[in-house]
């Protein structure tokens, strides 16, 4: 069993690690390192395990024929200045909620596991990228009790059940279909429908319904 998690685990993680960088500002060394992953997910069993064949094929073809110059105007129509495309959690709540309640608790999160995405002053705690990767560290974790049989594993999984469902489950999918609507790029379209495809097949595979969100 710890021989046919340990990759699961380490290309979720992967998945994870690429997508939250697809979603920081465009720099060369950023794109190049999300070129590299997207070709090794292309061709990689996870694609079909997951049924992530066609948007991972999409998504490699993109960020093989992109430059970050080109990206840049778009990251900043879609994430800066749309309102129907923000890029956080709290954009997604019910039009009369509380917002400081999620953020607190996006933030336990993260704490209970001494992480701190989200906190370098760069992007808020509920900041897609953010939430992304708190979800790739969790599954690196995974990929590491695998390796060692760790009993902590249970602690991990757990985690990921959680935030998922009360966190990045809730919203992502919306905020997807928002972006894939309002994209003036390839790259970005592209990322939305893996983003959208990937999240909703890590759920199954975490057993998890997320949550209703504003937009679900």
């Amino acid at each position: 069993m710890t021989e046919q998690v340990q990759p699961i685990h380490q290309a979720r993680a992967g998945i994870y690690e690429m997508l939250a960088l697809a979603y920081a500002q465009p720099t060369p060394d950023r794109l190049a390192r999300v070129q590299g992953l997207s070709s090794r997910l292309e061709g990689h069993d996870i694609a079909d395990h997951f049924d992530l064949a066609s948007p991972a094929a999409s998504f490699a073809a993109a960020a093989a024929t992109s430059a970050a110059h080109e990206l840049e105007r778009d990251y900043e129509d879609l994430f800066v200045h749309s309102t129907g495309s923000r890029p956080r959690e709290t954009a997604f709540l019910e039009p009369d909620a509380d917002a400081k309640p999620v953020l607190d608790s996006v933030l336990a999160c993260y704490s209970a596991f001494g992480l701190d995405p989200g906190r370098s002053g760069v992007n808020p705690p509920d900041f897609v990228g953010s939430e992304l990767q708190f979800m790739g560290i969790l599954a690196n974790r995974r990929t590491a009790c695998a390796e060692r049989a760790d009993t902590q594993d249970g602690a991990y999984r757990a985690a990921e059940e959680g935030f998922m469902r009360e966190h990045l489950g809730r919203w992502v999918k919306a905020f997807a279909q928002r972006v894939e609507l309002e994209a003036g790029t390839f790259f970005y379209r592209s990322l939305a429908g893996l983003t959208a495809a990937f999240t909703a097949a890590d759920a199954r595979f975490l057993g998890v319904k997320p949550g209703a969100g504003r937009f679900s």
